[in-house]
């Protein structure tokens, strides 16, 4: 009789992980499976950084930092691999030269915002207290935050802001405007992040998505041949364009298919600072 009970509870046991087992939620075709901590080592430091991506930034360049901070970890064996590199390496194009610093740029803004997270802004980051009477960020200027001037980058030895990256390596060293469309500062005005690191090999094709993208997007600009409404990028580094050999309206026109006029009068649209998350 004990033995007889003994098998009917081991099997009711069994009965029950197995139904269990039937109900647990399963993976869904187009979810991603992702490496535990352990398996990072047989990864690179760039897909380290690339599925880190995939995982916390949607296709709409929503940005999940409190998964990012969950996850810091890895965008600090991403970061750490940049610090190291070796700036004299007479291997390097002129594309891998630029792919590194707009890695640079994006992945140094991920983790200042999550040094700084939970915020509602960038903006707010060195602020003691923001201005609360102007709740929606949509119209302070740059100038307003410490954010992008403080010096937390080492790169070769040196010590960089993100504006430092973004004008001195990155706008006087490479005459190319579309690099305005790779950078993402972390606002919802901002082009979108990229799901995957910018390569040397692969970079005038991965900038010039990202360049299109920006252009087509209704809340970062709104085509009009007579009065389009602009993001305020094109305003502020005018210059850039003009520089490359075109000018803002002449550079626009190239990707699409609504052609703005030389007369028109151009619009500018207020700059979101909210995080874009």
């Amino acid at each position: 009789m004990t033995n007889n009970f003994c098998y009917l509870k081991i099997f009711l046991i069994l009965c029950i992980a197995f139904i269990a087992a039937c109900n647990a939620p399963q993976p869904s075709g187009d979810q991603v499976t992702y490496p535990a901590t352990e398996q990072l080592n047989n990864l690179s430091p760039e897909g380290v950084y690339n599925r880190l991506l995939l995982r916390h930034v949607s296709r709409r360049g929503v940005v999940n930092y409190r998964g990012l901070v969950r996850d810091s970890l890895q965008l600090n064996i991403y970061l750490d691999h940049l610090e190291a590199a070796n700036m004299n390496d007479s291997a390097w194009s002129e594309a891998h030269e630029l792919a590194f610093w707009i890695n640079t740029y994006n992945a140094s803004t991920l983790r200042l915002i999550i040094r700084n997270y939970p915020l509602r802004s960038p903006l707010d980051i060195g602020i003691v207290m923001p201005d609360i009477s102007r709740p929606d960020y949509t119209v302070i200027s740059q100038a307003s935050s410490v954010a992008y001037d403080i010096e937390f980058i080492t790169i070769g030895g040196y010590q960089y802001s993100l504006d430092e990256i973004r004008d001195e390596k990155i706008r006087k060293s490479f005459n190319d405007p579309r690099i305005h469309f790779a950078l993402c500062n972390g606002t919802k005005s901002a082009p979108r992040l990229r799901r995957e690191a910018y390569t040397g090999d692969k970079l005038n094709a991965q900038i010039e998505a990202s360049t299109r993208e920006f252009l087509i997007l209704p809340d970062k600009n709104q085509i009009n041949p007579n009065q389009p409404s602009l993001a305020p990028l094109f305003r502020d580094f005018a210059a850039d364009f003009e520089k490359s050999g075109t000018t803002v309206f002449g550079f626009i026109n190239r990707y699409l298919p609504v052609q703005i006029k030389p007369d028109a009068k151009a619009q500018y649209l207020q700059y979101n600072w909210l995080l874009n998350e």
